[in-house]
């Protein structure tokens, strides 16, 4: 499914630890897609949220839910944690393509490069 590195392995332990609950898993999502690629959201959440069509995935120490719309988006990527002297993130290798449907991508470039920045300058 998904492999996590040791070093992103280590930041969620490290942040689980912080949160100083022992009930909570990490919930791995695609939210949205654009340009550059899927859009992810990476939360924590009371163990007992998982849904039955979760799937979970066991690391040591902590559990990873995934929806089922996003499972087979997310087959084969790898989460890592990268960090600098200006700053530390999550990052997520997809190897899966956002779009299936050039059409639709590029209406979707469009919709971010001419009509949504003309929106936005009006107020929204």
């Amino acid at each position: 499914m998904i492999q996590i590195t040791d070093t992103a392995q280590a930041k969620i332990q490290d942040l689980l630890q912080q949160q100083n609950r022992g009930d909570l898993a990490l919930r791995m999502q695609i939210i949205g897609r654009g340009p550059g690629g899927f859009r992810y959201t990476l939360s924590f959440v009371p163990e007992s949220d998982r849904a039955e069509e979760d799937q979970m995935l066991a690391f040591e120490g902590f559990n990873v839910y995934i929806d089922a719309a996003s499972a087979p988006k997310l087959s084969g990527a790898t989460v890592d944690f990268e960090e600098n002297a200006f700053q530390g993130g999550f990052t997520i290798d997809n190897p899966n393509p956002a779009w299936d449907d050039p059409t639709a991508q590029s209406i979707q470039e469009f919709i971010d490069s001419q009509i949504n920045p003309g929106v936005g300058a009006h107020g929204g």
